[in-house]
């Protein structure tokens, strides 16, 4: 009799440990029906029959994370993204059974070439529970004609073997002969023709007919000055004097074919004596002090006669200079001495570079709108809008190794508002590589022609005084001062005209300057820095009306 108790007692425990087996939280049916749509977008509803072991505060039932117009049930739902998947919450489930029905869409599910598809739908996307039954069913646009293959996450392309399918014209069908485990991932892939799919786009060309274009005039530019305008350097030279025969007003006519700053030639002027320049607030007036000869080219000559004609003083802050300022800016009297006569046109390459930067801002104001008679309006403004952007960045560029930074300012504001536009069109990658290249293009064309003989030393002595003015050391420039009192005034025009005064007048330090005699104010400079402020703000004063001339010309203000 005890032999039978003890017998009783084993089978109880053995069946006790069967029904906690048993008994586990799983997915007992899985029905998923997927409509695809010809712009190969997908409709998905998903009923999923879960049993609950033990209650649980959060389920998550994870879908592909492109998912949208995501419904449980008929009704609003959470959704949490978590990498590659997004997560449908499942709160409060307590032991027991469930129903829910899932709907959702998948906005493009299929690629397609000139000829052929391919639809790649995930069916399972990893439920963190087994799932014991799991059947599907896939409408197409047309019938199916594709071989369709599977893959998990655990049996790899091993799960189709495990499917029963069925198709009947545009429906395939299909069930899983065995139970899935946890986690399980299931990826349908089918082949299938390309007409079935007309709305869907088919690859991108790698260069469309308006990148072609961009391109072929940026190869076109690129190509051109390399034949005509690429330069040929030579080493700097080691300068520390004013270069050979060239005023400060030519610095930039030297360097990068820019017309004479009519300013820095003043400065020049002062400092070798024929004129005297006095600040008086915020007016500058110039004093003749003596008749310009033979002993200065005829380009200057005419330029002082221009400026005093019959007087011994003009107002450098008044419209008389501005407009001869305007005139002498246009002038380029060294020009043909110092590039070759084969040398290229700056001017064809720039242009070249202009429709390149108008040309590729045709998608992007087709990007801005979806109206169709706005578009063409949208893509013509932004062909002119961009091509002008291009030249006053190309002119910022060109202006990099000279004083007035203006330029480059107005660069910067049409690169921030050109790239703006860009985010907004969804173009900015190429908008970043256009302004690049436009900038790029500017500063080539600050150093570009084919120079002569003279081109060259000429470029070589001043890239060698601007080195120099940069990185002179104190004890040397303090021992060419003793040798020579007037060495920061000679040089101190070159160093304006250069961009590099202010740097340069700090390696001067402390140490008082003698007075030259040809600046006049109420607060002389004594100092090299204080020199440099002076120069600096008179420079300011004779350029801002030149500034405001088109305004006075346009109101008819003086």
């Amino acid at each position: 009799m005890g032999k039978l108790w003890k017998c009783l007692i084993v089978f109880l425990l053995l069946g006790m440990l069967s029904i906690q087996a048993l008994a586990v939280s799983e997915v007992t049916d899985a029905q998923t029906n997927a409509s695809l749509g010809t712009d190969g977008s997908c409709q998905v509803t998903l009923s999923v029959q879960l049993h609950m072991d033990t209650p649980a505060q959060m389920v998550y039932f994870p879908l592909p994370a492109d998912a949208t117009e995501i419904s449980l049930n008929g009704g609003y739902v959470t959704t949490q993204p978590n990498g590659d998947k997004l997560l449908v919450v499942l709160p409060n489930l307590s032991a027991g059974d469930y129903h829910f029905t899932l709907r959702y869409t998948l906005p493009q599910v299929v690629t397609r070439n000139q000829e052929d598809a391919l639809i790649s739908l995930p069916l399972l996307s990893g439920f963190g529970y087994p799932i014991r039954a799991l059947s599907f069913t896939v409408t197409l646009p047309g019938d199916v004609t594709g071989e369709p293959s599977f893959t998990s996450g655990y049996h790899q392309e091993d799960i189709a073997g495990a499917i029963t399918l069925d198709i009947q014209g545009n429906v395939l069908t299909g069930q899983l002969q065995q139970p899935l485990k946890d986690h399980e991932t299931l990826l349908l892939t089918l082949p299938t023709q390309a007409s079935l799919f007309p709305d869907v786009p088919g690859p991108a060309p790698l260069i469309d007919f308006w990148d072609g274009v961009v391109l072929v005039c940026i190869l076109l530019a690129v190509l051109y000055y390399l034949l005509t305008l690429m330069p040929q350097f030579t080493p700097r030279t080691r300068c520390f004097t004013p270069p050979d025969g060239i005023h400060a007003g030519e610095v930039g006519m030297c360097m990068t074919g820019t017309g004479v700053d009519l300013t820095l030639m003043v400065f020049s002027w002062a400092q070798l004596g024929y004129l005297r320049i006095e600040l008086r607030g915020k007016r500058v007036f110039l004093h003749k002090q003596m008749e310009m000869g033979n002993e200065r080219r005829e380009f200057e000559i005419q330029a002082f006669r221009a400026l005093f004609g019959g007087r011994q003083m003009v107002e450098g802050t008044g419209l008389h200079y501005a407009r001869l300022y305007r005139r002498t800016a246009m002038q380029t009297p060294m020009l043909r001495q110092l590039f070759k006569p084969a040398s290229g046109r700056p001017g064809l390459f720039r242009i070249l570079s202009c429709v390149a930067g108008g040309i590729s801002a045709v998608k992007l104001g087709l990007a801005l709108t979806d109206h169709a008679v706005l578009q063409v309006l949208m893509a013509i403004a932004c062909v002119c809008l961009c091509g002008a952007f291009s030249y006053f960045i190309q002119t910022g560029g060109k202006c990099l190794p000279l004083r007035n930074k203006t330029p480059m300012v107005v660069a910067l504001g049409c690169s921030a508002i050109w790239i703006t536009l860009g985010i907004l069109g969804d173009r900015a990658g190429v908008t970043v590589l256009m302004v690049l290249f436009q900038l790029s293009a500017g500063v080539a064309i600050a150093f570009g022609g084919r120079r002569s003989e003279l081109g060259k030393r000429s470029l070589a002595q001043i890239r060698g005084l601007r080195r120099y003015m940069r990185h002179a050391k104190p004890f040397e420039l303090q021992q060419r001062l003793h040798a020579n009192s007037e060495y920061f005034y000679e040089l101190a025009p070159y160093a304006l005209a250069l961009g590099v005064d202010r740097r340069f007048a700090r390696r001067f330090g402390k140490a008082e300057l003698p007075d030259n005699g040809w600046l006049i104010c109420n607060d002389p400079p004594t100092t090299a820095s204080q020199w440099a402020t002076a120069l600096r703000q008179i420079a300011d004063l004779l350029n801002n009306r030149q500034k405001r001339l088109p305004y006075e010309q346009l109101t008819g203000k003086n």
